[in-house]
């Protein structure tokens, strides 16, 4: 098995507490630089073996919160790197400073911004909005490129598009990307963060309405992940399946039709490294007993393959009556099943779903 994606969590712990984050073990802790040499020894030989590329991701918890491991390990890519392997960063923003940023830009490791809205919005749902956007300023004046993550929930979908608004004023933001809320962790049990059906539809009908007007007034435009996504699916033609439909109208369809690998997890590529060296297959199951695949110095390999393969998941959903039948994207195999564990009838549309599949009915509107 060749790792193409790694996930390192230099710690769980985080200065922020998001009432829907994934994570389910909060002990702070640092990880030891053996830990993180070893997983990134791993990466370089897999590179060397198959000349194909690799990412190394600095994520958690709170990356910043442990500032000399990033450094070390944006190093060690550097050193590696032979042009095949490159380095990211997620973070809250609120711990950014002209130094740290220099480092990160001085070892081009791109960086990733957790932001759910406005500053009225990211307060409400994150806290210490002042803190994030005064990280987003200094990034901005340093030039430095940023992607822009938003979780969805039911505190930020009506207000998508303000989101798009406010990520335009600062032209370093090359884009965004949406998040559906997933039921572990914090969000476990807490189904008032939930957002609704027709609430999802219409955030995203009035973004996908705003965008064009936004970019317009930009030198390079915001670019949306999802509907990026949505339009290579509608590109593709359509792959021949006939999933079967239950009583509920649910439509039972395994994620290995889709027409391209929704993760580097969903092919047996990627591999997220707790503090303590547990080894798990994405940063989304970090945590969880029943993902672990064995510790970096002894890693279960079979285990940690097969966990979240699409082969092993299927999606169950309104299929056969999406604007995508037949050009499915996919979905991520964790959050999959723990929407079916939160929502054993799964009633509900995923919301992954619902985002893909009003985005193709705008698309191919008349």
């Amino acid at each position: 098995m060749s790792v193409r994606y790694l996930v390192l969590w230099p710690t769980a712990a985080c200065d922020l507490a998001c009432p829907y984050c994934y994570r389910r073990n909060r002990r702070g802790g640092r990880m030891p630089t053996k830990v993180a040499d070893a997983a990134v020894d791993l990466v370089a030989e897999g590179v060397y073996a198959t000349n194909r590329p690799a990412h190394v991701q600095l994520a958690g918890g709170e990356p910043t919160l442990v500032p000399s491991l990033i450094e070390h390990v944006a190093e060690r890519v550097v050193a590696i790197r032979c042009g095949r392997i490159t380095c990211g960063i997620q973070t809250n923003a609120t711990h950014l400073d002209e130094d740290m940023i220099a480092m990160l830009a001085r070892h081009q490791v791109q960086v990733g911004v957790s932001v759910d809205g406005p500053p009225q919005v990211q307060e409400r749902s994150r806290g210490s909005a002042a803190q994030t956007f005064r990280g987003l300023l200094a990034l901005t004046r340093a030039d430095v490129p940023v992607r822009v993550t938003t979780v969805l929930s039911a505190r930020n979908v009506d207000h998508l598009d303000e989101l798009a608004v406010t990520l335009a004023g600062l032209p370093n933001v090359t884009g965004f990307g949406l998040d559906p809320l997933v039921p572990i962790g914090s969000a476990a049990g807490q189904k008032d963060l939930m957002p609704s059906e027709d609430a999802v539809v219409d955030g995203i009908t009035t973004l996908h309405r705003r965008l064009p007007q936004i970019n317009a007034l930009r030198a390079t435009p915001l670019r949306w992940r999802e509907l990026e996504t949505v339009r290579a699916a509608l590109r593709r033609a359509p792959v021949p399946a006939a999933p079967a439909v239950d009583s509920s109208d649910r439509t039972l369809l395994p994620l290995s039709v889709s027409n391209r690998p929704y993760c580097h997890a969903a092919v047996e590529e990627s591999m997220a490294v707790a503090p303590d060296g547990g080894v798990y297959p994405c940063s989304q199951a970090v945590g969880d007993p029943t993902s672990r695949a064995g510790n970096i110095h002894n890693v279960d390999w079979e285990a940690l393959r097969r966990r979240f393969s699409q082969d092993a998941h299927t999606l169950r959903g309104p299929c056969h009556r999406c604007a995508l039948a037949g050009r499915c994207p996919g979905d991520c195999p964790s959050r999959v099943e723990a929407n079916a564990l939160a929502d054993p009838e799964q009633r509900r549309t995923p919301l992954t779903c619902l985002i893909d599949d009003t985005l193709a009915r705008l698309e191919t509107a008349p």
